[in-house]
């Protein structure tokens, strides 16, 4: 199947691998946590609503339908006023959100929309982790 380039436990939509975090932590200990977990690690980023589909099924059988999640992205550079970039280094494109800085953000879910909410990044979450599919 597709999952057999990850490791077992991890979900994989045949280009990354992917798996939740249940124990919380804070933005950059989790990002350091991913970056361990597989080459070019890092904590979740969405680039399609396919992808995100595949992370709210992952996260509501694992956490249940109600959650917020660390995702990979922040914003704490004064210089980049206009863009935000996931913690893996690709823009953040989909969504029209404020910024205000030292802030990172989390995937939240309440009934059924999920929306992006800023919030300091010391707080502790669950989180997910994603890297590419080995070859």
């Amino acid at each position: 199947g597709a999952d057999e380039m990850c490791p077992p436990g991890w979900s994989s939509n045949g280009v990354y691998c992917y798996m939740l975090f249940k124990e919380p932590k804070t933005w950059d200990e989790a990002e350091k946590f991913c970056n361990k977990q597989g080459k070019d690690g890092h904590l979740l980023s969405i680039e399609s609503k396919k992808e995100e589909i595949l992370v709210d099924i992952v996260v509501s059988e694992n956490i249940g339908k109600m959650y917020k999640i660390w995702t990979g992205l922040s914003e704490r550079s004064k210089e980049q006023h206009c863009s935000s970039r996931w913690s893996d280094g690709s823009f953040f494109r989909s969504y029209e959100i404020a910024i205000r800085y030292s802030e990172c953000f989390v995937l939240e879910k309440q009934s059924v929309f999920r929306t992006w909410v800023a919030t300091p990044c010391e707080n502790t979450f669950p989180f997910m982790c994603k890297y590419p599919v080995p070859r």
